[in-house]
């Protein structure tokens, strides 16, 4: 038993303990024609048969109080689970990659494309692989910036040049994608000004062609649900995942688009990217070509897995789930997202649907059984050199019995994590990549982010549950909806000044009734 289960046990006990000597001596007192011989001293007494009967009940009755307690909690995890997900679920580490192209890179007339979920893997100071997936789509464009300029007309220039001996005209792309690489309050600055006060943008080579765009060309990633870094379960709630990914690593919100261009009337090897701005604050004349980076993209440490087998007992009501044994110390499940059964006797394997999420008079699939479903819940790992969270697994049937389940082996297909691993690798170390090209050296801009482990307190885990009850509405009717806002934000934050001091910011909340057609990211 773990010292927290120990320090918790004994607190309860205490109290039965104190309680049953004083509530008792009183009702003892107040009723003696039935109840004479409860009024208990209050210390203990000379009878140690006695004091060890009391003992031994009081000690009963605090394990049952506090096993209440607890499954008190355990059904705001389950409406949560149901309803939410990654809200129970671990944050894993983030960080940023950027691509260059080496000399055995042919030449490239349009982008490489690399899809989202791109496998990339670094290794740790113990030499063990994490291993990270890409966040969203890339498109590697054989270019990058040489120089960035001002003048006195609060124009801000970027110098941009083939990496090849490419001709300008020769490669066709239809967007370019910067990281902002700064600190934090520059990299606000110039997100306000690109918002606020950018009047144009020119796109211009070195014979003077020049192509004219607006503000509506910039677009801010990494906030529409194909850019979401974790997974979002279906019906899921893309805000609570983005709340979630700023306050982990803020860095990844750090992108702008320039969107619907093209370079197909230009030529040269050079371009320059000329902002216009209304007044172009000091701070901002510090931007270098190494504050704006091409060919970046975030990447997270999550990866699938099959799950060891699971051989199903009706002698046991749930069983530990692992990933993988051999690597168990640094290979955590973040969640399930199926599972598969063989029975002694069937043809092939049947999928089983989750007991939480499916709807009961639905009628299965061929592939799926029709009387078994799968069920799981998350707890904090007490197994000893095992960082984060474990998952107890076990099947049932309709009625939550085990009876026909005997004999059979499950298989579960998993999303995983490598614990608290990743955070063992520095910055600029070296990431290799299955399915792109060997042309393509990738190297780390930052350390990866700590892994955010859930909350498994009880109070916690409540007040993340009353999210759900709030909508647009509840957030700005009244005099209560900032504070209401600050609440909300604080369940997100990781305790530190600054998530402290951008939530205690918000200063002022405006609202005011509107109507408009329905859309695909009316959530926002």
């Amino acid at each position: 038993m773990s010292v927290n289960r120990e320090l918790d046990l004994m607190d309860y006990f205490s109290r039965e303990l104190e309680y049953l000597r004083r509530e008792g001596k009183d009702f003892g007192k107040k009723y003696p024609q039935v109840a004479s011989r409860l009024d208990l001293r209050e210390s203990e007494s000379l009878d140690p048969h006695v004091e060890r009967l009391i003992e031994a009940f009081a000690f009963l009755s605090a394990r049952v109080r506090r096993d209440i307690d607890r499954d008190y909690s355990q059904i705001a995890n389950n409406v949560l689970d149901k309803f939410c997900p990654s809200l129970l679920q671990p944050i894993p580490s983030l960080t940023i990659v950027n691509l260059k192209s080496n000399e055995s890179l042919g030449k490239l007339t349009k982008p490489l494309k690399i899809p989202r979920h791109s496998k990339v893997s670094a290794h740790s100071d113990t030499n063990q692989v994490c291993t990270f997936r890409t966040v969203w789509d890339l498109s590697f464009v054989p270019l990058e910036i040489v120089r960035v300029s001002f003048d006195d007309d609060e124009n801000l220039f970027v110098h941009i040049q083939t990496i090849q001996d490419s001709d300008i005209s020769e490669i066709i792309i239809s967007s370019l994608d910067f990281h902002i690489n700064a600190d934090w309050q520059m990299i606000s600055l110039l997100q306000e000004n690109l918002t606020n006060k950018l009047q144009g943008i020119n796109l211009l080579d070195q014979k003077g062609n020049m192509k004219e765009y607006s503000k509506k060309n910039i677009e801010f990633r990494g906030f529409h649900e194909e850019e979401l870094a974790l997974p979002l379960p279906e019906g899921g709630q893309p805000a609570y995942c983005l709340l979630q990914e700023y306050f982990a690593f803020e860095k990844k919100f750090n992108f702008l688009k320039l969107k619907d261009i093209d370079l197909r009337n230009f030529s040269g090897r050079k371009l320059i990217l000329k902002f216009n701005f209304s007044i172009l604050p000091k701070k901002l004349r510090a931007i270098t070509q190494h504050n704006l980076m091409l060919n970046c993209v975030p990447i997270i440490n999550l990866f699938t897995k099959i799950s060891e087998p699971i051989k199903l007992s009706d002698k046991k009501v749930d069983q530990l789930l692992i990933a993988d044994k051999k690597k168990d110390s640094y290979t955590e499940i973040h969640s399930i997202g199926g599972v598969t059964i063989s029975e002694p006797g069937g043809s092939k394997s049947k999928k089983i649907r989750d007991f939480s999420t499916v709807a009961h008079n639905q009628e299965p699939s061929e592939e799926e059984n029709r009387n078994l479903y799968w069920i799981a819940r998350r707890e904090k790992s007490l197994r000893k050199d095992i960082t984060g969270s474990d998952i107890f697994f076990s099947i049932v049937e309709r009625n939550l019995s085990g009876e026909a389940i005997k004999n059979a082996t499950a298989y579960a297909n998993l999303l995983c994590t490598n614990r608290r691993l990743c955070e063992q690798i520095p910055a600029n170390s070296r990431f290799d990549a299955e399915n792109i090209s060997d042309g393509i050296q990738i190297k780390s801009l930052y350390e990866p982010t700590p892994q955010r482990d859930p909350s498994f307190d009880g109070n916690s885990i409540w007040q993340l549950t009353s999210l759900l009850t709030l909508n647009h509405y509840s957030l700005v009717a009244g005099d209560t909806g900032i504070q209401q806002i600050r609440e909300m934000l604080s369940l997100f934050s990781t305790g530190n000044l600054r998530d402290f001091e951008q939530i205690r910011g918000i200063k002022k909340l405006v609202a005011k009734e509107s109507v408009k057609r329905l859309q695909k990211a009316s959530w926002r």
